[in-house]
């Protein structure tokens, strides 16, 4: 082999070394740089992670500090609560009273933290971290296009994540039985029950069944692993048999959505189940439990019965549906255990007279009342009363 050719398959092999050395080099580079960035946005979202009180808003250079007893509380968390869902965000002055997914994305270097509805891909919202250290946390609203809204959210922490995460009560072991123990108790959860959640509940004479609450409101009751009953969530359509076990804005459950009482007087419980939530009215459906089939009747025996007052001494379930919030428009009526039913035996509504300027000083209002007699509901008076009437006014 001559000498030239020698040199030049060792300056190749050489040129091979250095190629070889410059692309591990690039990609432990690469892998750094990787790594770091990783690191830092895992660093962001592990910061954020807590719960944080909104201290001052700023709108248009326009600074008000919140006062305290308006305090609005938001919660970073990471739980597993729905199938492609992990992370959330919350808000409520009460631990976390809504939820929705959250993320945190970089835009030229700028940390955007986007928030989402719950169980929903489209964005609500989009904040610019403008400061986020151990204790404070300031969000700078951002419009369209990541453009700024000239809206800064200011907060202070109150509460760590280890802190926030035992709010936020889990639904297995220990915890799960006493919160079951609060429900069968009736106590108020709200805010702090993340579905689903299943409870073995007592039902009358040695009779037990499970009552798993699901992320979505609806509800299903099963023994020994079979399902025997079941509710949908509501879904906004008319007609049906649905259920509402949650708030509304998260996979809460919300305190009083389900009831075990026996108001068919037979040693069984029935069942109480929240069908719509309203300012000020809400609606409950009633299902009688039959022991003959050790299930609940695949029909109500009262339906959409709005803010019922159950009396176990009367034998009577009676409602209030206000047409506003002050009730002096309303519907009041009562039903009465006869026979193995429930019928309507007294009936009264309240409205707006005709020709009478509503809310006026001599606004004038019009009652009319309906009694059960001989089988059938028949009106038993008709008077106008006067504002002062109604309110009790002097």
């Amino acid at each position: 082999m001559e000498p030239t050719t020698i040199f030049q398959n060792v300056r190749r092999h050489k040129s091979i070394v250095i190629d070889i050395s410059v692309l591990l080099i690039t990609l432990a580079t690469i892998g750094g740089l990787l790594f770091f960035f990783s690191s830092k946005k895992s660093s962001i979202e592990t910061n954020l992670l807590g719960a944080w009180a909104k201290t001052a808003v700023t709108y248009n250079d326009h600074r008000e500090v919140v006062p305290q007893e308006e305090t609005e509380y938001w919660g970073f968390v990471k739980e597993p609560m729905d199938k492609g869902f992990r992370e959330y965000y919350g808000t409520s002055t009460q631990s976390l009273g809504s939820l929705g997914s959250w993320k945190v994305r970089t835009v030229g270097g700028t940390k955007i933290l986007d928030s989402f509805f719950y169980g929903d891909t489209s964005k609500s919202d989009s904040y610019k971290i403008q400061t986020l250290t151990k204790d404070t946390l300031v969000l700078a609203r951002l419009g369209e296009n990541d453009i700024p809204d000239n809206y800064t959210l200011e907060f202070v922490r109150v509460r760590t994540p280890e802190e926030e995460s035992a709010i936020v009560l889990s639904t297995t072991g220990e915890e799960s039985v006493t919160i079951c123990n609060k429900l069968s108790k009736e106590e108020n959860v709200d805010g702090q029950v993340i579905l689903p959640i299943t409870c073995t509940r007592e039902i009358g004479k040695e009779e037990r069944a499970d009552f798993t609450y699901k992320p979505d409101g609806s509800l299903i009751v099963s023994r020994e692993g079979k399902t025997i009953f079941a509710l949908e969530a509501d879904n906004g359509e008319e007609g049906g048999n649905f259920v509402s076990l949650t708030n509304g804005i998260g996979p809460f459950l919300w305190s009083g959505s389900l009831s075990l009482k026996d108001i068919t007087f037979d040693g069984y419980s029935d069942l109480q189940v929240l069908v719509y939530a309203g300012a000020y009215n809400y609606s409950y459906s009633f299902y009688r439990y039959n022991p003959q089939t050790h299930t609940f009747d695949k029909e109500p025996l009262l339906k959409d019965v709005v803010n019922p007052d159950i009396d176990l001494k009367t034998k009577t379930i009676s409602y209030f549906n206000k047409g506003r919030g002050l009730g002096d428009l309303h519907t009041f009526g009562t039903y009465r255990f006869e026979n193995g039913r429930y019928i309507l035996v007294h009936e009264e509504n309240q409205d707006i007279a005709p020709g009478s300027e509503f809310d006026s000083d001599d606004m004038k209002y019009i009652r009319t009342v309906r009694e059960l007699q001989n089988g059938v509901m028949m009106v038993t008076k008709t008077e106008t009363l006067t504002r002062k009437e109604v309110f009790g006014e002097n």
